[in-house]
């Protein structure tokens, strides 16, 4: 016969009567080490009443109306009802008050438990799932600021669609310069490169998607249109001062579905869109130095923009297409003035 376990002394205190068989549960899937370690980080309930208090005032601004939580669960509770957006926003808005005060976030403890409840394993997959999927909106779509991200969040967990300038860039001659060079130095240049890029592009309200080997794909939301063709002219400036490969850009405007592509283990936020693929090819036209835009972009730009532009590239109209049975899509081919 089994030896039944009727209670429990564990090493930090306490006995445990009730829900043996849940807590022993919990010590299956609690990863090693993780109680002790959350134990030191433990807030005091003066701290933890500051969350609450942090986490409440938050949630109120966000629904728009008073909650009548008195505690961090009813809290996680009212945010569960709203959506997986609150949540997501519930648990980094309590997870940034809890790193001023040096502590450990009470509504992420462990994957199972939290001091002296034990959530569902349901209620746990559902709040890692957001999580992982507010950072793959975080990282990809490298958002500046609370309201931006709220506006983003509010969509839910659903692709949407929107108005985006797309922007293309890629290497030129980066076969050939790759082909007899140590992989540091590869990758040295690389990292450089891409770094430099990214900083003006964010400088300039746009945002980095993804990089794919020596290209990298980038987007301008529709408050930082007037950003674009700045950020393009810094990207061909910068890239020259420093000596580093040169680029060709594109771009292309028009809608776009944005949303998570994949799996829970292996998640993407993306964009898919014909003007993606626009944007794509006229990067293709573009030799080092020169950025290429279509038409449909260059008709929205403002005066500035296009002034700015025009005094430091000369400008020819091409055409391309993105399959031989395609209509042909006009665009503007800019190079650096004097080449």
């Amino acid at each position: 016969s089994k030896l039944k376990i009727d209670r429990i002394l564990p090493q930090h205190g306490g006995i445990i009567e009730g829900g043996v068989e849940k807590y022993l549960d919990m010590l299956r899937e609690v990863e090693p080490g993780q109680l002790l370690k959350e134990l030191r980080t433990k807030p005091s309930p003066a701290q933890e009443e500051e969350l609450f208090e942090t986490g409440k005032a938050w949630l109120e601004y966000w629904l728009k109306h008073e909650t009548d939580a008195v505690s961090l669960d009813e809290l996680m509770n009212a945010a569960m009802e709203e959506g997986p957006s609150t949540v997501a926003l519930l648990i980094d808005n309590i997870s940034q008050k809890s790193d001023e005060l040096g502590v450990g976030n009470p509504l992420t403890y462990s994957r199972v438990h939290r001091w002296d409840n034990i959530w569902s394993s349901k209620t746990t997959q559902v709040v890692d799932s957001v999580r992982r999927r507010f950072l793959t909106r975080q990282y990809g779509m490298r958002y500046g600021g609370d309201t931006d991200t709220q506006a983003v969040l509010q969509q839910g967990l659903q692709a949407f669609k929107t108005n985006v300038i797309a922007m293309f860039i890629d290497i030129r001659g980066f076969t050939n310069w790759s082909a007899d060079r140590p992989p540091h130095e590869v990758m040295g240049m690389l990292d450089r490169e891409f770094e430099l890029m990214s900083r003006i592009i964010t400088s300039r309200n746009g945002r980095v998607n993804k990089i794919m080997g020596d290209g990298m794909l980038a987007y301008f939301p529709e408050h930082a249109f007037s950003g674009f063709i700045d950020a393009a002219i810094d990207i061909q400036r910068a890239v020259g001062e420093n000596r580093l490969l040169p680029v060709g850009v594109g771009g292309a405007f028009g809608e776009v579905i944005m949303g998570d592509l994949g799996q829970e283990n292996r998640l993407d936020y993306t964009l898919i869109g014909a003007i993606v693929n626009y944007a794509a090819r006229m990067c293709d036209r573009a030799a080092g130095g020169e950025i290429a835009l279509t038409d449909g972009l260059f008709d929205i730009l403002d005066e500035q923009s296009k002034t700015a532009i025009a005094a430091s590239f000369s400008s020819q109209t091409i055409k391309i297409k993105l399959k031989p049975s395609d209509p042909e899509v006009g665009g503007v081919l800019f190079t650096p003035s004097g080449e």
